[in-house]
């Protein structure tokens, strides 16, 4: 082996050895930043969905439910995506608490106003979904990316050093000749 595949060597190990160091250290905000570079992915409609979430992954989407009391009382709710097989039970458990609430001795939500919310909360949820499907589509893409640069960032330099060495061999080779 030349000299130029010895320092190759020993500058990919001591390269790939503090790259992964650092890539450790980070670890801990992988998913996080996998999951704001998803949210940063989707439309600007869909985007709205997951920011109250706090950054988790598993952080479903969320939506606001605003309503007034019949006495002027105003409240504002804040949902997670429901799923399909509980839909009917968590709404009726909403609208549930809605009807019983009192806001400042205020007394509940009219009954056109517990149908109406009822409405939203259906309409919301559905584009929260879509929401949440748009997502779980992008994800893979946007990890796909993710893993890309880091392919890039760990194997860059030490690629990049050996064509050079390889290169610079070459040259000094054509002027040994005669």
């Amino acid at each position: 082996m030349n000299g130029w595949i010895r320092l190759w060597i020993f500058t990919s190990l001591v390269w790939v050895s503090l790259a992964g160091a650092i890539s450790i250290i980070a670890e801990t905000d992988y998913d996080n930043n996998l999951h704001y570079d998803v949210v940063n992915s989707l439309g600007k409609e869909n985007k709205s969905y997951f920011q109250n979430n706090g950054g988790e992954e598993s952080a479903k989407p969320e939506y606001e439910i605003n309503f007034s009391y019949e006495n002027g009382g105003s409240q504002k709710i804040i949902i997670s995506l429901l799923s399909d097989a509980s839909l009917e039970n968590d709404i009726k458990s909403i609208i549930s608490d809605i009807a019983n609430s009192h806001v400042e001795n205020k007394s509940a939500a009219t009954y056109a106003d517990l149908i109406r919310i009822e409405d939203e909360i259906r309409s919301k949820n559905r584009l929260a979904k879509k929401a949440y499907e748009e997502y779980l589509k992008n994800k893979p893409h946007v990890k796909f990316l993710f893993w890309s640069k880091i392919w890039v960032f760990y194997m860059g330099p030490p690629l990049f050093f050996i064509l050079i060495g390889i290169g610079i061999s070459w040259v000094i080779s054509g002027f040994r000749r005669k």
